[in-house]
């Protein structure tokens, strides 16, 4: 068993596709995407939230997760 260690981290958001305002950064990824963010499966990130060590928000119908989770825990499982 590990713990997560609250680290900020600065997390490189996707930009919008197709021709979007390049200024504009999304804040949430849908499940997909923020597995392939991640570089593991959806059922992966399925087993990650299970465990509770990402978070993702509950607000609407589908879970969205943020990008600063994400990028926490990143920072929290990173090895040196």
């Amino acid at each position: 068993m590990f713990t997560l260690k609250k680290t900020p981290v600065q997390f490189e958001t996707p930009s919008v596709p197709f021709g979007a305002d390049a200024a504009f950064r999304r804040l949430s990824l849908t499940r997909a995407e923020a597995a392939k963010s991640l570089g593991i499966s959806t059922e992966t990130l399925d087993r990650l939230v299970k465990r509770g060590l990402i978070k993702p928000s509950k607000a609407l119908s589908k879970p969205l997760f943020p990008t600063t989770e994400l990028a926490r825990f990143l920072a929290a499982t990173m090895t040196i």
